[in-house]
């Protein structure tokens, strides 16, 4: 989890709890919905 987190950081990417049932509209947001589920997961 530690390795995921620096490299969402790393690449800026902030935490967003994006809707599970929509489609992203755009890619970076992905990064940022992942970054927000790490705290989710642990």
């Amino acid at each position: 989890m530690d390795e995921y987190r620096a490299f969402f950081e790393k690449m800026g990417a902030p935490k967003i709890d994006y809707p599970h049932e929509k489609l992203l509209d755009v890619p970076v947001r992905g990064l940022a919905h992942c970054h927000g589920m790490l705290d989710k997961m642990e």
